[in-house]
Formats: C-alpha cells, sequence, structure tokens
C-alpha cells in the first residue's frame, strides 16, 4: 500500500520505530524524525490511508508525503488525493509538511490543527489552488504548482522564509507583498510572470510587486536569489542584504543598494545577465565585506570580460572564493592577471568554460592564500602556473579539459613537474 522512504541529510541514522522510520542525530545534538510516505497509485481513499497511523507517531518532525507521478495516465475523475491525504493526518507535533506530486485541488483540513508547523514545501501540486489559512508558517517553498492562486493573508505574517519557483501568476506573491514584513530570505525563479517581457498583467506587475516585498522587507531580508525573471530591470534592496544572487536576468539593468545596502554584502553572484549590470552593482559594493564572489557568463557579442573592479582602489581584502564562467569566445587571459592585485588572499578559485584561453599567468600562483583550484570546461588549456612547493594550494581538480590532461600525464607530461607536489591532485 505504501513504501516508506528513509531521509538522510548528514548520514547519521538510527533505527527506530515499526515504521521503518529513522531518528536522526542533527547538527546541534537534538533529535528530530523525518519520514517520508511514497503513496502508491493504488490507495484511493481515507480508509486505507489510515492504516498509516501517522497520527500517533508523536517523534515525527518532519513528513514528506510524495506521491507517485501518474497525472498523464489518470483522467479527471480518477484523483482520490484528497480523500488520501486526509487519512494521512500527522501528530500537532509536526514542525515541518513536504508534499510531492499531489493532484487534489485542497489541501488537508488537518493542517490547520498542527499548532507547531512552521514550514510547509508544495512540489508539482498542479491541481493545487489555495493553500489552508496557517498563522504560524515561518518558511513557504512552492515549486511548479500551476494552478496555485490564492494564499490567506494569515498565512504571510509570521514569515521569513519565501522560495517560489516557477511562477505563473503574481497574486501570490502580491499578497506576501501585503502582509509579510520580516522576511530574511525570497528567492523566486522561473514561470510566465518571470518570463514575460510583453506588456501583460503577469510582467507588467512582477517588478513593482517585487519592489514593494523588498521595501516593506527592507530592514530584515538578508538574502535575495533571482533565476529567470526576465519581466524584472530595476531593483531596490535595502540596508540588510548579505547575499545577491541573480541568474538568466536578460533586462535587468540596475539594482540600487538603497542608502548603506552594501555595507554587509558577502555574497555577489551575477550570471548570465547583461555587463552593465555587473558595472551598477560593482560601484555600489563596500570592498571589505565582500567574501564570496560569482561572474558570468555576460550577455552580448563581447569576446572580453567585463571587469569593473580597479586593482589600484578596489582590493578585496576578504574575499576568499571567486568564480569565474566564460563562454565560447571570451579570451580574457589580462583578467587573470588582475587576480593577485584585486584578491590577495584569496582560498578558492574555480575556473569555467574559456574555451579560447591556452594557459594561465604565472601570476595565479602568487596568491599566496590560495588552497583550492578547480578548472572546467577549457578545451584548449595546455598550460598551468607553476607552483612552488611551499605554496599552500592543497587541492588541484581538472575536469573536461582534454589538453591539459595530457599535458599533465604523470611523470611524462610536460607540465607534471609543475603540479607534482600539490598534495591533491583530481581528473574528471
Amino acid at each position: 500500500m505504501f513504501r516508506q522512504a528513509r531521509e538522510d541529510p548528514w548520514r547519521q541514522l538510527l533505527p527506530a520505530d515499526h515504521l521503518n522510520s529513522y531518528l536522526l542525530q542533527t547538527k546541534s545534538g537534538s533529535h528530530a524524525e523525518i519520514l517520508t510516505v511514497h503513496v502508491r497509485r493504488n490507495v484511493s481513499n481515507i480508509e486505507e490511508a489510515r492504516r498509516a497511523n501517522l497520527y500517533v507517531k508523536s517523534n515525527i518532525r518532519h513528513l514528506v508525503l510524495s506521491w507517485e507521478n501518474n497525472e498523464d495516465e489518470r483522467g479527471d475523475g480518477e484523483y482520490k488525493d484528497e480523500d488520501v491525504m486526509n487519512g494521512l493526518e500527522a501528530h500537532p507535533n509536526l514542525k515541518e509538511l513536504t508534499v510531492e506530486g499531489f493532484m487534489g485541488k485542497n489541501l488537508a483540513s488537518w493542517i490547520t490543527k498542527m499548532n507547531n508547523l512552521v514550514k510547509i514545501t508544495l512540489k508539482d501540486c498542479n491541481r493545487c489552488e489555495v493553500l489552508p489559512p496557517l498563522s504560524r508558517i515561518e518558511s513557504l517553498e512552492i515549486k511548479n504548482c500551476l494552478r496555485l492562486r490564492k494564499i490567506p493573508d494569515s498565512c504571510c505574517r509570521a514569515l521569513k522564509e519565501v522560495i517560489i519557483g516557477n511562477m505563473e501568476s503574481t497574486m501570490i506573491l502580491e499578497t506576501i507583498s501585503k502582509n509579510a514584513s520580516s522576511l530574511t530570505t525570497l528567492k523566486l525563479g522561473g514561470g510566465k510572470s518571470c518570463r514575460s517581457t510583453s506588456s501583460s498583467y503577469y510582467s507588467s506587475d512582477m517588478e513593482s510587486i517585487i519592489n514593494v516585498l523588498l521595501r516593506s522587507n527592507s530592514l530584515s531580508l538578508s538574502t535575495l536569489e533571482l533565476i529567470e525573471c526576465k519581466s524584472v530591470q530595476r531593483l531596490t534592496v535595502g540596508v540588510s542584504l548579505e547575499r545577491l544572487w541573480v541568474y538568466d536576468c536578460p533586462n535587468l539593468m540596475s539594482i540600487k543598494l538603497d542608502d548603506e545596502g552594501s555595507a554587509g554584502l558577502k555574497s555577489l553572484s551575477v550570471r548570465k545577465c547583461s555587463s552593465s549590470l555587473l558595472n551598477t552593482v560593482s560601484a555600489q559594493i563596500q570592498s571589505s565585506t565582500l567574501e564570496r564572489l560569482k561572474l558570468g557568463p555576460f550577455l552580448g557579442n563581447i569576446d572580453e570580460f567585463p571587469w569593473p573592479f580597479s586593482s589600484s582602489s578596489n582590493s578585496f581584502p576578504n574575499l576568499d572564493s571567486l568564480e569565474l564562467f566564460g563562454w565560447d569566445k571570451v579570451k580574457s587571459r589580462p583578467l587573470f592577471e588582475q587576480l593577485q592585485s584585486t584578491f590577495p588572499r584569496l582560498k578558492e578559485l574555480i575556473i569555467n568554460n574559456f574555451k579560447q584561453v591556452k594557459d594561465l599567468p604565472d601570476l595565479i600562483s602568487r596568491l599566496l592564500f590560495l588552497e583550492k583550484l578547480i578548472i572546467l570546461d577549457c578545451n584548449n588549456l595546455d598550460c598551468l602556473p607553476k607552483f612552488e612547493e611551499s605554496h599552500r594550494l592543497q587541492l588541484l581538480k581538472i575536469i573536461r579539459c582534454p589538453s591539459l590532461r595530457e599535458r599533465c600525464m604523470k611523470d611524462s607530461g610536460p607540465e607534471w613537474f609543475k603540479i607534482k607536489h600539490i598534495p591533491i591532485i583530481k581528473w574528471e
């Protein structure tokens, strides 16, 4: 009837009860139980579901209800998921609920009784239309729920984290923007409302709704991620932001770090965007706070990597991780020559998809604090910098670089002498 699977986020599992669920030792040392129930297609009524006896399992803290993905095989009248979910009532101690592949219109009524529930995740619930009123929810994640349009105001007031993927409507986001005022994390991506570049209802409202949401949470929001939000052009963020990640937002031209909005920025990622966006953001960065930076590829017909950081006036003394993503045409050897002066304490460097670069300059070996160097998909790269035996580099990982692999062959390759003393060398 049911297949019960085991979740193992930290790989420290101990046997628990006869449900074949498992007791999990968390990082903090407290005990929390995660149970995943895979609901098979032949489970079709509330009586069958009740046999799982989830209601008496008081030590379950995170319940995952996952329905078999068989939407294409069922007609409109064949969905019994609402009855089944009503029979899978959990104990009121439940703190986190994940629902996957549910094909009912309404979630089970017992969810409103879960007074300890603080996080709910919905994935691939393509027929679900509304969330029940949940006044204590702090974390809400919705992905690929194409008909979900309505969320009660009461669900928003305690929210700290909102993750929405593949948005088909702005209605949920608009409700959140009117009621949430203490968000710390906002992650938005995909969907018609984000992708459209026309003057439709969805795209015309998206930018203004996001900006309202950013203003009303300007003192609390520390993480903002935008993925494939192609209708958004200008944003203003608040003073508390620590992490800003933007991916595949081709029309986003400006992000204003309001007042002292750059003061605490620790992590910045600008990828698959216009180089002008990088210029506007970099001009506002306080370089002393930034610890992690991801850049590229950039849009447009350009063959040089945009680099708005002047090494003479804009050193990043605390940046320890840098990821650079190139593209087919980019050359940019001068880019690598500036790394040592711009990021003097860099510990991790990842170089990805610079297909026209044939050699890396020796200046990279002068990154005295570098511990990890990872190189991916640089097809024409055949020459590495020489690292002295006294250098701190501990890991060299090279992935899909055929020419370099041949030239770095142990004992016989012409580049082997440059890297032979590095403690860990990995090839893929």
